[in-house]
């Protein structure tokens, strides 16, 4: 097996032994998954590192918000003290950015519980995968169960205000915080 797939079965593997649901993996994605670390996964050796995804950075935006973006998927595992931890999912396809982030992992968390939460944000994504594209626009989804939620459509081209640093809330991001990332996304592409 190439080390591609290696990647792609790794994520599966560790996902499955850890009792946690298996991550959307669009197909024209799946073979580019590569293992960079422990509990870290990406489609781009230079994706952001799991701290810039677990803390929703400014290079993360940054290359969300490139006009010339391509198709991305990052997967990690990552935190800090005994109990700020989360499965952090970034996908760039299609028309689509989405950010989702589900605390697991920390000592006083229920990770049982954390994974049934996490099966259902996966159900959330699946559903937004196939959306079409739309010239100039692309819908941005933030959800974090350590942060809040955002989404809104992003224009292509056009400067987008700063990100600021995350600190416990989403802080400034180039869309509008909701109470529900899903359901406004829905509610945007009806």
């Amino acid at each position: 097996m190439d080390d591609q797939l290696d990647g792609l079965a790794d994520l599966l593997a560790t996902f499955a032994s850890a009792g946690l649901p298996e991550p959307p993996v669009p197909e024209p994605l799946a073979d580019g998954v590569r293992k960079l670390g422990r509990w870290h996964w990406a489609t781009a050796e230079d994706g952001p590192p799991p701290e810039d995804q677990y803390m929703f950075g400014a290079p993360l935006f940054e290359r969300f918000l490139a006009p010339e973006m391509s198709s991305y998927l990052g997967v990690s595992h990552s935190g800090h003290g005994i109990n700020s931890y989360a499965i952090t999912y970034c996908l760039a396809h299609k028309g689509i950015m989405l950010l989702t982030q589900i605390g697991w992992g920390g000592v006083y968390m229920d990770n049982e519980a954390q994974a049934t939460v996490l099966a259902r944000v996966f159900t959330e994504v699946r559903a937004l995968l196939d959306i079409e594209e739309r010239p100039g626009r692309r819908l941005m989804v933030l959800h974090s169960d350590l942060r809040g939620d955002a989404c809104g459509w992003i224009e292509i081209g056009q400067a987008h205000p700063p990100v600021a640093p995350i600190s416990g809330a989403l802080g400034t991001t180039p869309v509008p915080e909701v109470d529900d990332a899903f359901a406004e996304a829905r509610r945007l592409l009806s």
